[in-house]
């Protein structure tokens, strides 16, 4: 198979909250949270890997907190990586 670089530029800390319903100038209290690694590469390089067609990898910029948990969940996901640290943290989005 043939192996992929993704140049992954945007990664991010993906925040993911579910409302069982909204309601306009109210409080809306979230009934479920989630968080993943996200951003353009990660999800292309995900893509790639469920098509079975390619090995993908990333190569991406990460730092601080939100960083380690990305990494370690792109470990944990078994997608391979080449990160270079930086000092800043890693963006969150919150979806």
């Amino acid at each position: 198979m043939k192996k992929v670089c993704i140049a992954g530029l945007n990664p991010a800390w993906q925040k993911v909250l579910e409302f069982a319903e909204f309601r306009n100038s109210a409080v809306n209290r979230a009934v479920l949270s989630s968080a993943m690694a996200s951003g353009k590469g990660i999800n292309a390089a995900r893509a790639m890997r469920l098509w079975g067609k390619t090995v993908p990898c990333v190569f991406q910029f990460a730092g601080g907190n939100t960083g380690r948990e990305l990494l370690d969940w792109l470990d944990n996901e078994g997608i391979e990586h080449y990160t270079c640290q930086i000092d800043g943290a890693t963006r969150t989005c919150t979806t």
